[in-house]
């Protein structure tokens, strides 16, 4: 929350509407826990999928190494952040709603 608030607070003093805040701070704050979540969740899917069975680091290594460096590790970052910014846009607005109920 240390990012949500405080962007959604700037984005609702500039709109004056506090769903447009609310879902665009909330679709922010998907996408850039999901880049920064992303090369790791790429090695965890090519182990599952039985490309490697190194640790982490190795994994790591080797992603880059063969899949064109920084790339390798966004690969499908588009639909990625796409599905993030739907999915916690709507989740964080239900959310600041309802924690007021409570």
């Amino acid at each position: 929350m240390m990012i949500y608030d405080p962007l959604k607070t700037f984005i609702r003093a500039s709109t004056n509407s506090e769903l447009i805040g609310c879902l665009i701070s909330g679709g922010t704050v998907g996408v850039i826990s999901w880049t920064l979540a992303c090369p790791a969740d790429i090695c965890k899917s090519k182990q599952q999928a039985g490309f490697s069975n190194k640790n982490l680091y190795q994994s790591l290594v080797e992603i880059y190494r063969i899949e064109n460096g920084i790339h390798g590790f966004f690969c499908g970052w588009t639909a990625i952040a796409a599905r993030a910014f739907l999915l916690n846009a709507i989740s964080l607005y239900v959310w600041d709603h309802s924690r007021h109920w409570f």
